[in-house]
């Protein structure tokens, strides 16, 4: 009896240990197809929906492997490029829920932010993902980006534009007159 246990467990080891490389292959072979240009992202919907499968085959059966992260956020962003926003909304968040030491999870704030600003243009709930984001990571890499679209949230870029070069005029007219003062002296 003991025998036959083993026997079942090795075997179911050894068929898992194969299903991962099979669905690592699947993988490998679905991203080989979507990006055949040269690197490039060649956009295709079926060989997007094949990659996305891969993905989300992959996390469903190993969630505790350490690439299911990785694979569930290249989903997200997938979703993304289908113009499927919600599902790359959902998607990011799950990232974050299901992988909470995951090295991108504050990327998975920032870019839900973006997303809402730029593809939903839901201003408010972007409000909310970016000062989310500078209350948990204020002193994350991408800080200064998010803190930039906050301030800069509804404007156009002309908008932004035509700040930025009232800013540049105030500040060279603030050089002029401590360089003035300095010299008077």
């Amino acid at each position: 009896m003991k025998y036959y246990l083993a026997l079942s467990l090795a075997l179911f080891l050894v068929s898992c240990g194969a299903n991962r490389e099979q669905s690592l292959q699947d993988i490998k072979q679905a991203e080989n197809n979507l990006y055949a240009n040269d690197g490039a992202f060649l956009f295709n919907d079926s060989l997007a929906n094949i990659t996305l499968e891969a993905y989300l085959d992959f996390v469903s059966s190993f969630p505790k492997d350490s690439l299911s992260a990785d694979y569930l956020f290249k989903a997200a962003d997938l979703y993304r490029a289908k113009h499927e926003f919600d599902k790359a909304i959902a998607t990011f968040d799950r990232v974050a829920k299901d992988y909470p030491d995951y090295e991108k999870v504050p990327q998975t704030v920032f870019l839900q932010g973006f997303i809402y600003e730029n593809d939903l243009k839901d201003l408010p709930k972007a409000k909310e993902r970016y000062e989310y984001f500078i209350q948990q990571y204020p002193q994350h890499q991408l800080a200064r980006d998010v803190q930039f679209s906050l301030n800069n949230l509804g404007k156009t870029p002309e908008q932004i534009i035509q700040e930025f070069q009232q800013n540049q005029m105030l500040q060279d007219s603030l050089s002029s007159l401590v360089d003035s003062t300095s010299s008077a002296k």
